[in-house]
């Protein structure tokens, strides 16, 4: 019996850490483009120096209220998904460039099916 309460103390799991479900995806692009500050995140366009390669910073100050939370590029004829953001913490998403020089970017809520919120960049080229 005492070895049986022993296992079985050893095989409880540990406390679960606070980390990111979405792996981090880089390291942050040097030239920061445009930068938006809502209440609860902070999202910044960036590139390199030669303007070859853009990245969406999302920066959650908090943890969502929505779990569900996807990022969407507007484009035509159809959105192009982004990313998902969740926790509290810092995401990095890879973009294409932009042939129209504008970002825009809605935050939706896939269970509820409506749009939380929507960030516009214009980038100078």
């Amino acid at each position: 019996m005492p070895a049986g309460i022993i296992a079985a103390w050893l095989a409880v799991p540990g406390k679960a850490a606070d980390k990111l479900l979405q792996p981090d995806e880089g390291t942050t692009l040097p030239v920061t483009i445009q930068s938006v500050e809502k209440e609860s995140y902070t999202v910044t366009l960036r590139s390199n120096e030669e303007k070859t390669q853009y990245q969406l910073e999302w920066i959650n100050r908090k943890a969502s209220t929505v779990p569900s939370s996807l990022i969407y590029k507007v484009c035509q004829p159809e959105n192009e998904l982004v990313g998902r953001v969740d926790a509290k913490g810092t995401y990095y998403f890879p973009l294409g460039i932009d042939s129209g020089n504008m970002y825009r970017f809605i935050l939706y809520d896939i269970i509820k099916k409506r749009t939380i919120d929507s960030v516009n960049f214009k980038t100078p080229l």
